[in-house]
């Protein structure tokens, strides 16, 4: 085979000539792809098929640029350079499956990752938070803490009662309505004085917690 008339005839668009240079991919190059894929595990749905389709497309390219590339002469110099052109494709695809595979590797481990000490979002507990609201707690004024109690018995939530502390008249050990108080008891704080009461303890405690 006169191989740099083969290329030439290829660049051309000469069938017969793309028919001989498959051909010769095919018995020389095939083999070898096969047992290269197998020993680098990739991809099964790459296979050599794959590669020999891409070679075709990457020759016949921007006017055939790669076979135009060709300086050789005999059909041993030929098969050598395609062999090259082939391997570089499956270099190129191997980086870029194993990018593919590392990345998705590390996106299942941040999934599965347990929570470190650097992550207070974990670590933070019923426990933890019922200290936490304890220990603020026995920081506020009286004043303060009824204003919180108010909060939270118009949110029917539970408030810790900080060193034993007494409930306030009509009101549980954990700032609920205690429903056996009479119900001359004074009205709820209107919605307007509970967001007050929010803005004030945000203002004088939220830099605490």
């Amino acid at each position: 085979m006169d191989a740099a008339e083969v290329a030439a005839r290829c660049c051309a668009g000469d069938e017969g000539a793309w028919a001989e240079l498959r051909a010769l991919a095919e018995r020389e190059l095939r083999p070898r792809l096969e047992r290269l894929l197998r020993r680098a595990k990739i991809d099964p749905a790459c296979d050599a098929d794959d590669v020999l389709q891409i070679l075709y497309l990457r020759l016949s390219d921007k006017h055939c640029r790669w076979l135009r590339a060709f300086r050789g002469k005999t059909e041993e110099e030929l098969i050598c350079y395609l062999r090259k052109a082939a391997l570089r494709l499956v270099r190129d695809g191997l980086r870029a499956w194993c990018r593919q595979q590392r990345h998705f590797g590390e996106y299942k481990l941040a999934l599965c990752r347990q929570p470190q000490a650097s992550d207070k979002a974990f670590l933070v507990t019923e426990e933890h938070f019922e200290a936490k609201v304890l220990e603020l707690l026995a920081q506020m004024p009286e004043s303060a803490r009824r204003k919180l109690r108010a909060i939270c018995s118009t949110a029917a939530e539970v408030l810790p009662s900080p060193g034993g502390d007494a409930p306030a008249p009509g009101e549980t050990a954990c700032g609920g309505l205690d429903p056996s108080y009479p119900s001359s008891r004074k009205p709820p704080p209107s919605p307007e004085t509970l967001r007050r009461y929010r803005r004030e303890l945000y203002r004088d405690y939220g830099g605490l917690v």
